[in-house]
């Protein structure tokens, strides 16, 4: 063998003494351009792959990689900025990172294609299975499932066994001796890794138990890798690796990877290559005796050869001394303290930095562990034991990364500090660099920022306190405007309940043509006046919800052609009255339909056209229809003019004509009479209906008013020339009244009503009586269930009910509960002032079955007995499962405002029963969960059966009993489901609506 290395000093000086092949590599100028803008190139100098690839201590690479990247930078004329990396995953992390552009030796695969471009390989080395000499057969790929395989972490080896071998138990390791490590020391089965590298590591690390066993069927083709976003440079390297003679790849090969590298894996090769020295030898010898007479020059020429190399290698010795001086001046004034150990955790290096942090000099330092040095003493166990693992495994979490730790200091007192720790492999060993720099101030800084923060905290969450309260107090007012409103409502229309009615049995009780005209204009200015107080009621209810948000418009596809013949038909007899004219035609194309809510269009132009004829003495109103932005299907606007020849207005009162309670001046109020609400209602309805209402003027002239609403989409809606077109039905088919059908449509029905007021109570009478009903009347809620009670003994149970709600003794809302809870299944009809919607909910949620409005009208009245079936506490025939829709459309077909009213009060009860169950759940309250369940069941009754409703059911006997908190839980789980399948379905159907029908200012 050194015979082979005598032969191996010779070649090499012969190869040496070569004249240096010429190059002809020329960069384009566009590549000339592209090298010029990056003159420096950041190479991660991957530390742990030798022979291929490692780097010197200054950390430049070296190894094959590193010939071939002086090679490529005298070629290409650019500086290398070695970054040494010690893993290799790390040198990945960097590259997708963009910290470095170049790496000297990668394998293309798939994944690094996302963030790296490829040249063509250099190098080829195939990856081979190793294990323990006592492995005797050969080994595949597929014999190592159910064996340990430790593999390089991020390596290409490691991708291609986890694409074509998922079976495999694989143990990824940080390099090539760790995983040979492993396997001599029995920690793994088998290592696959190149031939080079295990080579390499077996020699140097003197492992004599390891062979290899077989092929992985992976070759490594590498070649440099570069950035993705610098893909121009891959043709750049491309052409300048081809310039590379085959012999100087061959030398740059022999020089680095070594067949005598695999003598401790292989005896038959180890014979193979001294059989081979041995007949080089005799060649050689030959060679020698011939240059025999020419060793004298020879040695001659060597001697001022080494001569000139020792002039050469002083001047390299002084030139590192000045480096290392200057490496240390650059450590001494850096902000970061420097800290340098060996493997035992001795300390070799210490700046001046780390002796001003820590108070210890350098003198002092260096030879001392840097556990007794900066350490806090709860953390020197856990950092020898860290230190251990790493020179054992390769392995070290804490290593190259910036952590923030408490450190010690000399006189005793703990600091912050932000250090970084990385290895350095030497020789075979291994040193540890550590940059240490004192946080004390930044967590100062920190702290007080935080102080600031909470501070800032606390002052907005006292102002988040503040308005809270704020928008508490509004809410409590606007519910206290509302309120108000709901009892002023109550007040004055239970007195004109009687009034009105009355009025209309004047009018219907005799013979008219035989009464005097005084009593026939009394009555007629009875009506009149209750009329006109009812409509002022009305407007300003009106007005209250459009302030609050509670008017919500129903949108569906109707004419305006016929909702604006209906209004003309409708005020036909009031300009009739006055002798105006009154007309109506659409200028140009209109569309046959459009989507809108055709109630508050017909609330608006009543309004409008109502206003006109009010304000007109002579002369007529016109009211004309047409389109704006017809070829803006999506954005398109009907147009509503209504014109007028009345008394006019000035710019001031153009400018506030739509203010609640404003009209011209106090002497129009006087003479024409009004709120001055109808405006401010109007429009605020056409802003809902998107779009607007302005107006314009001239006092004595006139005045014309000009509406705007949206058309919704219009690209299959014909558009219509002629008006006329669509004057064959009404525009919305109006509900048809029961009370048609003859004057003892009640006829054997028995009737009981529970009112307080005597008036009123003679008057419902009067009405039930007068269509054949048998009536019995109390005066309470508790005379109510009296009454109930004693009709089950008699045998004669009410067939409905009518039931005031505000009464002495016992209110509607209590007696209802109680007429309820004691079977009565009948229709349950509240008589009430209040027409707010919340009492609206409040009577569908106790169990009433519909609301008639006070005053009574007798149609209504007679509609809610006859004219629909009951809507009950439960379904009147066929379930309603969460899913069947149309069903629950059909039931309530002819009231689709009172379906959205009970949704919405299902979503929101549903959901405060549901949080309240979960609580009584936290706490174990069966009886609260009992109770839930139970009004649960209950509210869902009024949309299916079976679904929640037996969940429901089930619940609340499983709350009841002494059962297991399994089952409890289980039943509270399956009402959830349950319930949200419901609660989806009836989302889908739920729609905010509004059953006040249009009124005229």
């Amino acid at each position: 063998m050194a015979f082979v290395a005598v032969l191996a000093a010779v070649v090499s000086s012969s190869v040496g003494q070569e004249t240096p092949p010429s190059r002809s590599f020329e960069p384009t100028p566009e590549e000339r351009a592209w090298l010029e803008a990056h003159p420096t190139l950041r190479l991660a100098a991957y530390a742990n792959y030798p022979p291929a690839q490692f780097v010197d201590e200054r950390g430049r690479q070296v190894g094959l990689a590193g010939d071939y990247v002086t090679l490529v930078a005298e070629m290409l004329g650019v500086q290398i900025d070695h970054v040494p990396v010690y893993n290799w995953e790390l040198v990945l992390q960097q590259a997708r990172s963009r910290e470095t552009d170049v790496i000297a030796l990668a394998a293309r695969t798939p994944d690094r294609e996302a963030y790296l471009a490829f040249t063509e390989p250099y190098l080829e080395l195939p990856a081979v299975i190793i294990a323990q000499d006592s492995v005797e057969e050969t080994l595949g790929p597929e014999d190592l499932i159910g064996l340990r395989v430790a593999v390089p972490a991020g390596y290409a080896v490691h991708d291609y066994l986890l694409e074509h071998y998922p079976d495999l138990t694989l143990d990824p390791v940080p390099d090539t001796r760790t995983g040979l490590r492993k396997v001599a020391f029995g920690m793994a089965d088998v290592f696959v890794s190149d031939l080079s590298a295990a080579s390499y590591y077996i020699q140097t690390e003197g492992i004599t138990n390891l062979r290899i066993v077989g092929e992985s069927g992976y070759i490594y083709r590498m070649g440099f890798a570069v950035r993705s976003d610098w893909a121009e440079l891959i043709p750049i390297l491309d052409r300048a690796l081809a310039e590379i003679t085959p012999a100087e790849r061959e030398e740059i090969f022999n020089r680095w990877i070594h067949l005598s590298q695999e003598s401790a894996i292989s005896a038959g090769r180890i014979w193979g290559i001294a059989l081979t020295g041995l007949a080089l030898a005799g060649g050689l010898l030959a060679v020698v005796f011939a240059w025999n007479r020419s060793l004298k020059k020879l040695v001659r020429q060597k001697t001022e050869q080494l001569e000139s190399e020792l002039v050469e290698r002083r001047r390299a010795a002084e030139a590192l001394r000045a480096s290392e001086a200057r490496t240390r001046l650059i450590i001494d004034t850096s902000l970061d303290g420097v800290v340098i150990m060996d493997a035992a955790g001795v300390v070799t290096g210490w700046s001046t930095q780390a002796e001003a942090a820590f108070g210890w000099t350098n003198a002092e330092a260096v030879g001392r562990t840097v556990g007794e040095l900066i350490v806090p003493e709860p953390h020197r166990v856990a950092h020898a034991e860290g230190l251990a693992r790493f020179l054992k495994t390769g392995e070290g979490p804490l290593l190259n990364k910036r952590l923030e730790v408490t450190a010690c200091h000399r006189d005793g007192h703990e600091l912050p500090v932000e250090i970084t720790i990385a290895p350095i492999e030497r020789d075979g060993a291994f040193e540890f660099s550590a940059f240490v720099r004192d946080i004390t101030d930044r967590k100062a800084a920190q702290a007080e920022l935080a102080e600031h923060r909470d501070h800032l905290e606390e002052l907005v969450g006292r102002r988040t306190t503040a308005l809270r309260q704020a928008k508490e107090e509004a809410d409590r007012a606007n519910r206290t405007k509302s309120d108000f409103l709901a009892n002023m409502s109550h007040e004055i229309r239970t007195p004109m309940t009687a009034i009105l009615g009355y009025a209309e049995i004047l009018r219907e009780m005799g013979d008219l043509d035989d009464a005097p005209p005084e009593r026939i204009d009394a009555i007629d200015t009875i009506r009149r006046n209750g009329d006109h107080l009812l409509r002022l009621i009305n407007d300003i209810l009106d007005l209250s919800k459009l302030e609050a948000g509670m008017t919500a418009v129903e949108t569906t596809t109707c004419s305006p052609t016929l909702v604006a013949r209906d209004v003309i038909e409708l005020m036909m007899i009031r300009a009739d009255a006055k002798g105006l004219g009154l007309r109506f035609h659409a200028e140009g194309r209109v569309p046959a339909t459009i989507e809108t809510d055709p109630t508050r269009l017909r609330q608006i132009l009543v309004n409008l056209v109502g206003n006109a004829i009010k304000f007109t003495e002579r002369g007529g109103v016109d009211v004309t229809m047409r389109m704006a932005n017809a070829d803006d299907h999506a954005g398109s606007r009907l147009v509503f003019t209504v014109t007028d020849t009345g008394i006019g207005l000035t710019a001031e009162q153009q400018r506030t004509i739509f203010e609640p309670f404003t009209q011209a001046d106090t002497s129009t109020s006087r003479r024409f009479g009004g709120t001055g609400l109808g405006l401010s209602i109007s429009k605020r309805l056409a802003m809902l209906l998107g779009g607007d209402i302005a107006v314009e003027g001239e006092p004595g002239v006139g005045s014309t008013f000009t509406v705007t609403v949206a058309t919704g989409p219009l690209e299959r809606v014909s558009m219509i020339e002629d008006s006329d077109e669509l004057v064959g039905g009404p525009a919305v088919v109006p509900a048809s009244s029961p009370c048609g059908a003859g004057r003892t449509i009640l006829g054997g029905r028995r009737i009981l009503v529970a009112e307080d007021t005597p008036d009123n109570q003679r008057l419902i009478r009067y009405h039930l009586e007068r269509h054949g009903a048998e009536v019995d009347v109390v005066a309470n809620g508790r005379a109510a269930i009296e009454h109930w009670r004693e009709s089950v003994r008699r045998g004669r149970k009410p067939d409905a009910v009518l039931m005031d709600l505000q009464m002495p003794e016992m209110d509607g809302f209590t007696a209802t509960g109680i007429l309820r809870a004691e079977g009565y299944r009948g229709p349950i009809i509240a008589l009430t002032a209040n027409t707010m919607r919340g009492d609206r909910d409040r009577c569908m949620a106790i169990g009433m079955t519909d609301h008639v409005a006070k005053p009574i009208d007798p149609n209504a009245l007679i509609t809610a007995l006859t004219g629909r079936e009951p809507n009950g506490p439960g379904p009147t025939g066929d379930g309603t499962g969460a899913g069947n829709t149309e069903t629950l459309r059909a039931r309530f077909s002819d009231t689709p405002e009172l379906l959205d009213e009970l949704i919405g009060l299902f979503l929101e009860e549903s959901e405060r029963q549901m949080t309240g169950l979960r609580a009584a759940m936290a706490t174990n309250d069966r009886a609260s969960i009992r109770r839930r369940a139970h009004t649960l069941k209950g509210s869902a009754s009024n949309f299916v059966e079976g679904g929640v409703t037996a969940a429901a059911r089930h619940l609340e006997t499983v709350a009841g009993e002494d059962g297991d908190d399994g089952a409890l839980a289980s039943a509270v789980e399956r009402l959830d489901v349950e319930l949200e399948e419901l609660r989806s379905a009836l989302r889908r159907l739920h729609g905010a609506r509004t059953d006040e029908p249009p009124r005229e200012s």
